[in-house]
């Protein structure tokens, strides 16, 4: 994720007959990053929603576009670079797939052939055939592929910023687990900015990157999932988190987010090492013999070497003092970066040791899932 900010709200108040439904409110979202905005009825979230992209003008207060204030921007242009995801999908019943998807474009000019390259290449992306989706009309498809319909019509011109408003809402519990890993795929793919709306915590911790929680108007907390359950910052927040079953949402916390990267990992170079630092993405030596690796070791407070092959792919796991050449390997489990926060717990507790290496799809090794990274979180 991205740490510059593409969307700031700087004291922005909306009212509706004299009640504030957002008041006062400032926040930063991340470029590239998934920001869910959760709360019940009456919070504020779709009313934040709204400012966002025009269709609302707060009363007071600023919206910041990549550092332009909202009010001096074209708000057709502005909303153009935005996609909007409603629940129920948002299509046209009278309209064939190809003409939902392509509405906008057509509207902007584009061709055909343009549209048709676009929309084939699009649903593709979600795993739908385009010769057999094209040419039919909403209703003859089920409730998921109208939605997966939907995402890729908010995404057709390819903008910075994707809104969502309650949109896996309608469908039931099976299929919405599904667009959502759906949805978190197409993400890592494309790398938009994402602002989502749900009244669903679970969700909301299953999809952000970092929760905003509402309540009347009013911002109660800001962070990434975990700091809402360990770090509740006041009643409110602890008790809108503990409303809801602790097993699902534990289930629902990204492992990745928990990991602590604080760490170096050691690259093989024929028979020499590199040392890589993971958090701050640098290398830290080249060329390194046994001693030089065990020296930066000690010097960062690690006891375990990780041993990775030159794409950073874990090969092994040592103590510091076994690493020597001899090379006596632990024997420990290893966790995928996909997992969620229950299973991880459940290995942690089955091992001998304090700390479970973590390694992503392709078997980088990208940190370790220990008690120490829980609690420090």
């Amino acid at each position: 994720m991205h740490t510059d900010s593409i969307i700031e709200l700087r004291s922005v108040t909306k009212e509706f007959s004299g009640l504030k439904a957002v008041d006062q409110i400032d926040l930063n979202i991340a470029d590239g990053e998934i920001f869910v905005l959760v709360g019940g009825s009456g919070s504020g979230k779709t009313t934040t929603l709204k400012l966002l992209n025009g269709l609302l003008r707060p009363d007071s207060g600023d919206i910041l576009y990549e550092g332009e204030a909202l009010k001096d921007l074209d708000i057709v242009s502005h909303r153009r670079k935005m996609g909007y995801a409603i629940q129920g999908s948002g299509l046209f019943p009278h309209m064939r797939i190809v003409d939902n998807v392509g509405v906008i474009a057509k509207r902007v000019g584009w061709s055909k052939q343009e549209i048709m390259s676009r929309a084939t290449e699009l649903l593709e992306l979600v795993d739908l055939d385009p010769k057999d989706t094209l040419r039919k009309f909403p209703h003859q498809l089920s409730g998921g592929q109208q939605q997966r319909v939907g995402i890729i019509r908010a995404l057709f011109l390819s903008p910075r910023v994707l809104l969502m408003d309650e949109a896996f809402g309608a469908l039931d519990p099976i299929t919405r687990k599904e667009i959502q890993k759906e949805f978190l795929r197409l993400h890592k793919k494309i790398g938009f900015t994402s602002v989502i709306v749900t009244h669903d915590l679970s969700e909301a911790f299953k999809l952000g990157s970092r929760i905003c929680l509402m309540n009347k108007g009013k911002v109660e907390q800001v962070g990434s999932p975990n700091s809402l359950l360990l770090k509740p910052k006041s009643q409110y927040v602890k008790d809108f988190v503990t409303s809801h079953s602790p097993g699902q949402m534990l289930e629902d916390i990204d492992l990745y987010s928990v990991i602590n990267t604080d760490l170096i990992r050691v690259e093989k170079q024929g028979d020499r090492f590199r040392v890589y630092h993971i958090e701050e993405a640098r290398v830290l030596k080249e060329n390194s013999n046994y001693k030089e690796v065990i020296q930066l070791h000690n010097e960062y407070g690690q006891s375990l070497i990780y041993l990775c092959h030159q794409n950073g792919s874990l090969e092994s796991v040592f103590q510091k003092g076994d690493f020597d050449g001899a090379q006596k390997a632990l024997k420990l489990p290893r966790l995928s970066s996909t997992q969620n926060f229950l299973e991880g717990l459940r290995v942690l507790m089955e091992s001998p040791s304090a700390q479970i290496p973590v390694v992503n799809e392709e078997g980088v090794f990208k940190g370790v899932f220990s008690e120490h990274a829980i609690t420090t979180l």
